[in-house]
């Protein structure tokens, strides 16, 4: 019964465009389910799993985890009340940090890494399906590329598609690698079905996380399972200039045209409007350094901020929905302390893997790593559903962790 409650959340995760008010609280299909489905979970499991949880903490969830994850979401309330409005920063919370949070404790306490691994896998499969209706005309956006199912939510972006489907590929693609039987041809059909939707999504941002997180995986397996480089630290050192030198790269090819005119030529490419985005975002931080502008108060400030502007009313605060770029987004949307936070929970999240390296720790780690690597170009945990694949991400790497608590 818990395998089937954990599997509906996960696969009701895209259902969040079907938007609705209950009781007069805004609300989506994928929140009703995940309710309804953690109320499940306590009536069958709570009375166990609380017990555990309540007396013997540490055994269930690692201390570290525990406090950086506090730190988290107390920073966004902290945030969410920031906003000038008030009541939707408080909704942006809910969805991004709140929802993420009850099935994060789910996962962890169940122990089902495998089943989130396979679920996930099977949901990026379907979406992707749904989108290939797309290559007939159906949900595109004006620039003909492929909105797929997430054309039913009236504000979508073109890259909604890419952003959900990118860190799912790298894990399918492992997954084809390490799974036997059944669920290697589900993995390696899943992987080509969702590479094609990227293809109709046409997001460079996608083959920047695909490739980042695919090398940076292959890279741990050489550096750290044959026999050269030395001791850990040294092969941790050799892995980390990797990471930097392809971080170079993906900025190296995201360059705007510095040549280009300070009137039309800043938006005839989506490089030199993401850079304008980037440089006034710079602009944000400078203004709020500590609080930011507040959770999901960015657009608004961004907007503000440049109005009247040459181009920016028509052409870049219009696609200013995020900061395109996660870090710079987390300090311009909830302040410098937030930033500090969240690279600290990154770095507990990746430190176990480095320090006694596994095979077993590829799979999440490329999912892991995909959607960091879409951070320098996006911000790929600021939306309904990515803020769930962001914290089933930050479970299923703690899950070497809590496993190792448990026994």
């Amino acid at each position: 019964m818990e395998k089937y409650i954990l599997s509906a959340i996960i696969f009701s995760t895209p259902l969040y465009p079907f938007r609705f008010s209950l009781l007069g609280v805004p609300t989506n299909a994928f929140e009703i389910i995940l309710y309804l489905g953690f109320l499940a979970w306590l009536l069958f499991y709570g009375k166990d799993r609380l017990r555990k949880i309540i007396t013997h903490p540490w055994t269930v969830f690692p201390p570290r985890h525990v406090l950086i994850i506090a730190l988290w979401s107390v920073w966004g309330l902290i945030s969410a009340l920031v906003n000038p409005d008030v009541l939707s920063g408080l909704g942006y919370w809910r969805a991004f940090f709140v929802d993420g949070l009850l099935i994060y404790i789910m996962v962890v306490a169940s122990r089902q890494y495998s089943l989130v691994k396979k679920t996930l896998i099977l949901t990026g499969g379907v979406v992707a399906l749904v989108s290939l209706f797309s290559a007939c005309g159906w949900h595109r956006a004006n620039d003909g590329r492929w909105l797929g199912w997430y054309g039913f939510d009236v504000s979508a972006s073109a890259n909604y598609l890419s952003l959900f489907l990118a860190p799912i590929v790298s894990l399918a693609v492992i997954g084809a690698i390490k799974y036997q039987k059944i669920w290697r041809v589900v993995s390696m059909v899943a992987a080509l079905v969702m590479a094609v939707a990227l293809v109709g999504a046409q997001s460079r941002g996608a083959v920047v996380a695909l490739v980042g997180s695919l090398a940076l995986g292959g890279a741990y397996m050489l550096f750290y399972h044959l026999p050269f480089g030395g001791k850990i630290k040294h092969k941790t050192f050799l892995f980390a200039v990797f990471a930097l030198a392809m971080v170079m790269v993906v900025f190296y090819f995201a360059r705007p045209d510095f040549n280009a005119s300070t009137n039309a030529g800043r938006v005839v490419t989506s490089n030199n409007v993401r850079w304008e985005v980037w440089r006034t975002t710079l602009e944000v931080i400078k203004e709020k350094p500590l609080l930011g502008a507040g959770l999901g108060n960015y657009q608004d400030y961004f907007t503000t901020l440049t109005k009247g502007r040459v181009n920016y009313d028509e052409f870049i605060a219009p696609f200013a929905l995020s900061a395109h770029n996660l870090f710079l987004h987390i300090w311009a949307s909830m302040g410098g302390l937030a930033l500090l936070v969240f690279v600290w929970w990154v770095i507990i999240l990746l430190r176990p893997h480095f320090r006694a390296p596994t095979k077993e720790a590829l799979m999440p780690l490329v999912f892991f790593l995909a959607i960091l690597f879409y951070g320098l170009v996006d911000t790929p945990i600021f939306k309904n559903d990515l803020a769930i694949l962001w914290w089933l991400a930050a479970a299923l790497m703690t899950s070497r962790v809590a496993e190792k608590n448990y026994d």
